[in-house]
């Protein structure tokens, strides 16, 4: 039994290294287009929904409204997004990409995907199936709780 929850633990602590390490690979990356890994974690999510109310987008990305509101800001600033607010409910703020965002948004996922291109050549079909159903069956157990 006790092998078992070091195992557990271990998987956590694992991933938490592998965290850290795509935070740090990631910031940088992104860095290099200006923008902070969070705020291209908010631009990308707007170009794949294409317009987002910005009360959708907190709740999706699990981070704080105030952070949300503040890259929002930025965003805008930089002629990233463009903000509206909805016909149907004026307390609803709309979030779309501009075309500058959405190119600089392709560039920085270009050089992302690269990346990771990278990192997992050598794995096999079987490896990376594997690994994607471990993944998403530990982000359900996450995202549960």
């Amino acid at each position: 039994m006790k092998n078992e929850i070091d195992k557990k633990i271990m998987i956590v602590r694992k991933l938490l290294q592998i965290g850290a390490y795509l935070q740090k690979t990631g910031a940088r990356v992104t860095k290099e287009y200006g923008l902070t890994q969070q705020q291209f974690v908010v631009l990308n999510e707007i170009v794949e929904k294409k317009t987002v109310n910005q009360k959708q987008l907190v709740g999706e990305l699990l981070f704080e409204k105030s952070n949300v509101s503040k890259i929002v800001k930025k965003l805008n600033h930089s002629e990233l997004i463009d903000i509206s607010i909805s016909k149907g409910d004026a307390r609803l703020t709309i979030l779309s990409a501009t075309k500058k965002g959405a190119d600089l948004r392709r560039k920085c996922l270009d050089s992302l995907n690269e990346l990771s291109l990278e990192w997992l050549d050598s794995l096999s079909e079987y490896e990376i199936e594997k690994s994607l159903n471990s993944l998403s069956v530990i982000r359900q157990l996450i995202f549960k709780s």
